[in-house]
């Protein structure tokens, strides 16, 4: 099992791995040779904000550019080097040769290029990183390629012993306008189609690698540029996943330069294109925007709609490290986080809490903050430990139902007293994900008042699907103020196609106080018996079922109709049937005892499904009187002299059966006429006593079957194959078929054909 924690010193430990080429910290001419080593935090590179987790590696290589400036000339030029390297790579090198004894700046700018290329893409580097400008084209709109980290550092008495290493951050703070009002816009068909943004205030435009701060400014506005469809595959989201099912939607991504002791606000205007007709809102924000460098401002509220409560955030989520859950993960401590443990779409994950915690610190209501753990992909919970988060515990959050979350243990708590709120729980699933609870305690720290059912004192939202249309199915586990039968988040249309809410199949609930169990019992309301004076008992009453505890000894005569399970446990008696009795995965054990297992003395319709039988004298079964249909089905015998030996029954059907017998595995005794049909099934010996009458008897063979013997009378036998069947035989019967086929024998095998 991998720990958790391991995951990030893998990450940050790749910059020690270093090895200086030989011959470096030579003088040769007053010169010496080093190495430096430029590296990007883990921080920076895993936070979903970032162009490292984004853009398409595919298309883009990051450039590394390090320039190399003479402190004692007046910061001349004297060193430029520029290598491409794949997104991937966290720590990079550059051999350097400089004059020793005079002090150096050493300056370095990365960003996204073309793969394989050196060029300039979305910043000019050309004159020098003193002045990096953004390429006028190339502004655009919701780009993470935009994306660009930097660092410098002074050398004093330069000499080529000295450690020289750059660790690099950002020269931006990112800018992102958040509504929160699509499902409205959805509803009137009105979702925003395009957008006209403008800066109403002037931003930088350049920045000076060499002081760390920006320069130039000037007021930036943006052409129509088009937004993906919420109802879309590729939706520019909050965490760079799908949004298709949320309630949010991504306006305007855009990171502007600020220096590390600069302030920079800003306002903005924006117009929204929409689907429907030629419907257009204007907005503008009015209010200064502090836009601060390597952390994330957000502006998020009703924006298309009526514009209220909209607030400005700004947060460290640049240096916040996601951690992502892959393969078998055991936590060994406590985890304070804040922002949501992911698992990625397309990935699975098995989390062991291992008696410790994971808690989501973020007070925030937006969607995909406040959060514990989000899932896209696939997640199993084991183990004891708690996971909280202010609003959601643990949330499937797939496209297309790609979600899938399974949980064993642990302790879920979420929806905090100002975060219960409509269409919110600790458990939930959004639209077609799967959540299935095996374990553990679930519980909403606050009532949602804004649910379908008693809205008054509100609902203890512990798990909750998204518009009807998630699964969530309980097998076990415990649920504070909330009865997952009948859980009080959905409509009224919901509950009356789910009458046992989110219950799982063979489950139901205990109330113990303010906490609702759920017992996973497929033999739930069925009598239990643990030896054969409780069987004799329950046989007692009529049409009940019943279930073996243990193994049985002893003989019983049932004259009652029930239903007998023997969850697989062992039967040594007989069984006699004056009652309609279905049996089923018992396993019946003669040890001997000269009889049959099961006789019929007046039952009508008898089925045996799901058993085993051996050792017994006599046989199996033996429909002795009364009976008029029989059904065995999923059967092995073995080891006796008949298996089902039919004597007044009129329609049989064998079915899925392996049955193997020394006289016998199935014998009509002929009284009366009868229907033996057998389907896909393998009977050793199969016939007809003559006695002193001719009774027709009609064997009609389904599917694919075998018998490698017949006890047979050609006048009174009928055998029939059904259309497609096949019969694997001896050539020594006559075989019909249905009217329009014919019978082929070859190779030992009867066949209907065409």
């Amino acid at each position: 099992m991998k720990k958790l924690f391991a995951l990030a010193a893998l990450v940050l430990g790749l910059a020690s791995c270093q090895t200086e080429p030989e011959g470096f910290g030579v003088v040769t001419g007053g010169e010496v040779d080093t190495v430096v080593t430029v590296s990007l935090p883990a921080a920076t590179r895993s936070s979903e904000h970032s162009g490292l987790e984004n853009v398409d590696a595919t298309q883009f290589d990051l450039r590394y550019i390090l320039e190399v400036y003479d402190v004692n000339s007046n910061n001349m030029r004297v060193l430029r080097e520029v290598k491409p390297y794949e997104v991937t790579e966290t720590t990079v090198t550059f051999p350097v040769r400089l004059i020793a004894g005079r002090d150096y700046k050493f300056v370095v700018w990365a960003d996204f290029v073309a793969n394989g290329s050196n060029d300039d893409n979305h910043y000019y580097t050309q004159g020098g990183l003193y002045n990096v400008t953004v390429i006028d084209n190339a502004w655009t709109a919701n780009t993470e390629a935009r994306d660009a980290y930097t660092s410098f550092v002074v050398v004093e008495n330069y000499s080529g012993t000295q450690s020289i290493n750059l660790e690099l951050t950002r020269p931006f703070g990112k800018l992102r306008v958040v509504t929160t009002d699509i499902d409205a816009l959805r509803y009137i068909n009105a979702l925003p189609t395009a957008v006209e943004f403008q800066y109403a205030a002037e931003v930088y435009t350049s920045f000076n690698a060499l002081t760390g701060e920006a320069g130039t400014k000037a007021t930036k506005s943006f052409d129509s540029y088009a937004v993906s469809n919420v109802d879309g595959d590729n939706v520019y989201g909050v965490y760079g996943e799908d949004l298709k099912n949320s309630n949010q939607q991504t306006l305007f991504a855009d990171y502007l330069f600020v220096g590390a002791e600069q302030t920079l606000t800003t306002k903005f205007h924006m117009q929204v294109s929409h689907a429907y007709g030629a419907k257009k809102t204007a907005y503008s924000f009015v209010n200064d925007a502090p836009i601060v460098r390597n952390q994330l401002t957000t502006i998020i509220g009703s924006i298309l709609t009526d514009a209220n409560d909209v607030e400005v955030v700004v947060n460290d989520e640049f240096e916040a490290e996601t951690f992502y859950l892959e393969g078998d993960v055991t936590l060994t401590a406590d985890m304070e986080v804040n922002r949501p443990v992911v698992v990625k779409a397309g990935t699975k994950a098995v989390l062991n809490l291992n008696g410790h915690d994971i808690i989501n610190t973020t007070d925030s209501e937006t969607f995909g903050e406040g959060e514990g753990i989000i899932v896209y992909g696939e997640l199993d919970i084991v183990g004891e430990g708690t996971v909280k988060g202010s609003t959601m515990a643990v949330w499937a959050r797939g496209n297309g139902g790609n979600a899938v979350v399974n949980i064993y243990g642990g302790t879920f708590e979420g929806c905090a007293e100002g975060f219960a709120k409509g269409g919110r729980s600790v458990v939930y699933a959004s639209t077609d994900n799967t959540i299935n609870i095996y374990g553990g305690s679930v519980k909403a720290l606050a009532a949602d008042k804004t649910s379908y059912a008693n809205k008054t004192e509100g609902v203890y939202a512990a798990i909750n699907i998204q518009d009807n249309k998630g699964f969530i199915n309980v097998y076990g586990g415990s649920f504070y103020k909330q009865n997952p039968a009948a859980p009080g988040t959905e409509p009224a249309a919901w509950n009356a196609t789910h009458p046992n809410g989110f219950l799982g199949k063979d489950c139901y609930v205990e109330a113990d106080g303010d906490w609702f169990e759920v017992i996973y019992d497929p033999y739930y309301g069925y009598t239990k018996v643990a030896d054969i004076d409780e069987l004799k008992e329950a046989i007692k009453t009529a049409n009940n079922k019943i279930v073996f505890l243990n193994d049985i000894t002893g003989d019983v005569t049932i004259s009652n109709s029930v239903n007998i399970n023997g969850d697989g446990k062992t039967y040594t008696g007989k069984m006699t049937l004056k009652a309609d009795v279905t049996i089923k995965n018992v396993n019946f054990d003669g040890k001997g005892y000269n009889g049959y297992a099961i006789e019929t003395r007046g039952a009508n319709y008898v089925t045996i499904e799901d058993c085993t039988a051996k050792n017994y004298g006599y046989g199996f079964v033996q429909l002795a009187s009364g009976t008029v249909l029989t059904t065995v089905k999923d059967v092995t015998v073995s080891n006796m002299n008949y298996g089902v030996k039919v004597d007044y029954s009129n329609a049989v059907v064998i079915e899925n059966s392996d049955i193997t017998a020394g006289v016998a595995a199935v014998l009509n005794s002929n009284y009366g006429e009868k229907s033996i049909t057998i389907k896909n099934s393998y009977l050793n010996i199969l016939g007809t006593w003559t006695r002193n009458n001719t009774t027709k008897t009609n064997y009609v063979f389904e599917g694919n079957n075998s018998i490698d013997s017949f006890i047979i009378d050609a006048a009174i036998d009928n055998f029939k194959l059904a259309a497609g069947a096949t019969l694997t035989a001896p050539n020594e019967i006559n075989v019909t078929t249905d009217a329009g086929y014919t019978v082929e024998y070859a190779d030992g095998k009867y066949i209907s054909k065409l």
